[in-house]
């Protein structure tokens, strides 16, 4: 989730919560002037910033609450309890940014929470106080999404929602020294400041060693080096193929990456090209792409700032081409959809293979294709409706230059390490492997960089998938 739609979401639930707040508000006004002031001859007074900070914190907690269980829907794979550092190990390898907003969103969720509860009562102006009601209330909310199966037990989330209500408290341990520092509490009130910043700046040295890390290392980082790493997974494996030799070293490739500001441009030519309304264009970043949305998001082309890979979308023809309303364009010739392309402004490469997948959907695809020190793999996708118009290209075509030989781990490495569960699929205990065909393949990692994997045929409890091992030495 964006943070613009961060916003949005906590903006419309704050709108839903005021109401009954302020209901709750009027009802124990009205209790006040009518049974305690009339009735009970009461004299005693309301303490307005009391209510107003109660107010805020029912608020708050609605809407926390509202985020963490009760919007969300159960699916299959939720009410699980996630290993410690599931989250952080997740983030690292696919070094994708939603992945690391997520969880700097767990811990801004419940800084306010630090800042509110000593304002609320005196007993949380107690460090200690305030930090085991926020693990609680944490607690409190796995515990639910755990039980009514509305998203997964994470051990992190509670370690990050904790240290956002230490931060809180910190934030405003800080202004009240500022405000109280003149009476005769200032040497404590500054005590306790000063060592109340310690999580702020733990989280803070701890963000820019993770930056600094990643900064230093020469390749970038690829979701398939996320293991289970859990050796009693795999009760056995039974291998169907001879060993193909154990590669000392294998090439990388470096693919072209685009400026922001040059990816826009590309999704302008683009629009241009497929004969699309440019007038009115809107322009989105998700995450290292670009979303060029135009005619009120009937038309989008998602471009990659890294691979420069893309997808451009015509959803009005694409409805009707998949409801049938439309006939789809088939038996094409391979000269008919490239010329079709270049009418459109785009070229593709050589080596490919041609084929028809489906009725009026043809694919080019390349398998590893070398012309001298450049790679070019993976497969563009045309769809054609029965007027000739392309309403939909997946380019997922990566051209790389030879970047480097490197030392990868022999095949006999890669066995063992799927011996010991080490990969990225799931897997129930106890899973019997069966491995058919072994091949090397490459993966984009996050900085451009194509490496290099032992690519494994195979079946998992009779089930088909494919085992991805990084050949490249750790």
């Amino acid at each position: 989730m964006e943070i613009s739609e961060v916003i949005r979401v906590g903006f419309s639930l704050l709108l839903r919560a005021l109401p009954v707040v302020l209901c709750g508000a009027v009802c124990f006004v009205g209790a006040y002037q009518l049974i305690y002031k009339k009735l009970l001859n009461g004299t005693g007074k309301i303490n307005t910033i009391a209510i107003v900070l109660i107010s805020v914190m029912i608020i708050y907690l609605f809407v926390v609450l509202e985020v963490t269980v009760l919007l969300r829907a159960g699916f299959e794979g939720n009410g699980r309890v996630e290993p410690l550092l599931s989250v952080y190990k997740d983030a690292w390898h696919t070094w994708s940014g939603r992945a690391w907003r997520n969880i700097v969103l767990n811990v801004l969720m419940f800084v306010p929470l630090g800042i509110l509860l000593p304002l609320v009562g005196k007993v949380f102006r107690k460090f200690w106080v305030t930090y085991l009601c926020g693990a609680a209330l944490s607690a409190m909310i796995e515990g639910l999404q755990l039980a009514l199966n509305r998203g997964l037990c994470s051990l992190d989330d509670l370690i990050n929602n904790a240290s956002g209500a230490m931060i809180g408290y910190g934030l405003y341990s800080a202004v009240a020294y500022l405000i109280d520092r003149k009476n005769n509490r200032a040497k404590a009130l500054r005590r306790n400041a000063v060592l109340s910043q310690i999580p702020l700046v733990f989280a803070v040295f701890v963000a820019l060693g993770i930056l600094a890390s990643y900064n230093a290392k020469e390749l970038g980082n690829t979701q398939y080096r996320l293991v289970n790493n859990d050796e009693t997974s795999v009760l056995g494996i039974r291998k169907n193929y001879e060993f193909a030799g154990d590669a000392r070293t294998l090439p990388i490739y470096k693919t072209e990456s685009v400026s922001v500001k040059n990816a826009r441009r590309q999704c302008f030519e683009l629009l241009k090209g497929f004969k699309e309304d440019t007038e009115k264009v809107k322009f989105t970043n998700h995450d290292g792409s670009i979303w060029a949305v135009t005619d009120n998001g009937s038309v989008i082309i998602i471009y990659n700032t890294i691979g420069k890979t893309w997808l451009y979308t015509n959803y009005r023809t694409s409805r009707k081409a998949n409801s049938g309303e439309l006939s789809m364009y088939s038996n094409a010739s391979e000269d008919d959809v490239l010329l079709r392309l270049q009418a459109c402004g785009v070229q593709i490469p050589s080596g490919y293979t041609f084929k028809e997948a489906f009725e009026g959907v043809y694919q080019f695809s390349w398998n590893k294709v070398l012309n001298g020190d450049v790679l070019t793999d993976g497969t563009v996708t045309v769809k054609i409706c029965g007027n000739g118009k392309i309403y939909s290209v997946r380019n997922e075509a990566r051209i790389g230059s030879f970047y480097k030989d490197i030392e990868v781990i022999s095949e006999r490495d890669s066995l063992e390490m799927i011996r010991k569960g080490q990969f990225y699929n799931h897997i129930e205990p106890n899973s019997y492997i069966e491995l058919y065909s072994c091949e090397i393949t490459y993966q984009l990692d996050s900085k451009g960089y194509n490496q290099p994997f032992y690519s494994y045929g195979a079946k998992i409890n009779s089930k088909s998938v494919t085992l991805l091992i990084p050949a490249i030495k750790e």
